[in-house]
């Protein structure tokens, strides 16, 4: 491996099935770090990583979950981690509840030490296929044909945790995808894949042929592109597209576009076509694509029945009784639709493949705010602006305490760099 690594360019290498006993961490005569976890009293299983000398000092550190899965954490600056976890799954010999205590461990290799990147990378021995639903958001649209039982269960562990398997992102001739090769030669499947929980770190993915190593494995390599300043900007960016509607009738909107460009004049200035276009879409879109109903969680019938108490209690000799069993119904019918709305949205969460987190978004009544606060001198406002300079002076007093303490620590300020792996 360490001659071979030499006509690649590589970064980090996980290495499964490595057979070595106990735990180690060596460094190489080249240079690098070759770390191996397996079991304490057999040579058997094992995983490990081969550390590139050029970024050994940007280890934070490996830490095993089990001899089938290890991970490793890599300082990309003061503020960015990348955590890359090394899988080495259970052969069809053994047993499903096996296969079952081998995603628990990579669960908890996900959750441990949450790091701002996660790439997973290695052996799944699972055929998981093509796309095959829309429903299956791990996947792309390229991959080796045939599915097994193995690979359902690796999807469904994509799908509950927000991953996507980046082999079937890129296009590759099917004798650029099999990863294993049975020993008579005669089978050739597709079963090392890279993992991430961000798509657009990703470039490429793809087999490396002429690495030679004693294996029936070939080695896959992912093209990876980490740019911070990206991150930093999308973190504080606020989205202010607008969203885009569908037109009910394309062809109509397709003639009410044609009809409002050629009412403008031609222009060779490309910032005026540009503003002309744009103007010409917005126009006809407004005009042909209808706008989305407001969301509401509260029936028809109920507003119906709101209605009538209000004009009920607007009237100067309205019964107070007939009031009093019109709040009855309002209460008990909010509740029911407002039941039926959160029963909805779960299912709706769960349809899509989506997190908790964007389930208890949907159900949120609204964004949170600041209602109060206490200001440097003890007392406590509600006034918006008050609250504003209260959060800014903060920030400011955090900012320097920072400052001074990474000078006081020789630390420089960061910028925003790009990293490949």
């Amino acid at each position: 491996m360490e001659k071979e690594l030499e006509n690649i360019k590589w970064d980090i290498v996980g290495v499964g099935e490595v057979r070595r006993r106990g735990e180690g961490l060596e460094t190489l005569k080249s240079g690098h770090l070759f770390y191996y976890h397996g079991e304490q009293h057999e040579s058997v299983e094992g995983v490990g990583f081969f550390i590139n000398k050029e970024i050994v000092r940007n280890l934070r550190m490996v830490q095993p979950v089990s001899t089938r899965v290890v991970y490793a954490i890599l300082r990309i600056n003061n503020r960015y981690d990348v955590k890359v976890i090394q899988v080495y799954a259970p052969t069809t010999d053994h047993t499903d509840e096996e296969v079952e205590i081998l995603y628990d461990d990579l669960g908890a290799a996900l959750s441990n030490n949450p790091s701002h990147f996660t790439i997973v990378c290695g052996d799944f021995n699972a055929k998981i296929g093509t796309n095959m639903d829309p429903s299956e958001t791990a996947l792309g649209n390229f991959g080796s044909p045939g599915r097994n039982d193995r690979g359902n269960t690796l999807l469904n562990f994509l799908l509950e945790k927000n991953l996507f398997l980046m082999n079937s992102f890129y296009y590759k001739k099917l004798q650029r995808r099999w990863t294993w090769k049975s020993p008579d030669g005669r089978t050739k499947n597709e079963i090392d894949y890279f993992i991430t929980d961000k798509r657009h770190i990703f470039k490429d993915v793809t087999v490396l042929n002429r690495f030679a190593k004693s294996s029936d494995h070939r080695m896959v390599r992912a093209t990876i592109v980490l740019n911070t300043s990206y991150e930093r900007h999308g973190m504080i960016k606020k989205n202010r597209t607008k969203t885009w509607t569908r037109p009910g009738d394309e062809r109509k909107f397709e003639e009410h576009l044609s009809k409002i460009l050629q009412d403008k004049p031609l222009s060779n200035d490309i910032n005026v076509l540009n503003d002309a276009i744009v103007e010409a879409i917005t126009v006809a879109q407004k005009k042909c694509c209808p706008t989305r109903p407001k969301e509401e969680k509260i029936s028809l019938e109920t507003h119906h029945k709101m209605e009538r108490r209000r004009t009920l209690k607007s009237e100067r000799n309205a019964n107070q009784d007939e009031i009093n069993r019109l709040n009855k119904e309002v209460a008990k019918a909010i509740r029911k639709d407002l039941r039926k709305y959160k029963e909805e949205k779960i299912v709706e969460t769960i349809e899509e493949n989506k997190s908790m987190k964007v389930m208890r978004r949907k159900l949120a009544s609204g964004k949170r705010g600041i209602v109060k606060r206490k200001d440097k001198d003890g007392n406590i406002t509600s006034n918006r602006e008050h609250l504003l300079q209260i959060v800014e002076s903060f920030y400011g007093i955090l900012y320097k305490c920072t400052t001074n303490h990474s000078k006081s620590r020789g630390i420089p300020e960061e910028k925003g760099s790009k990293s490949g792996l």
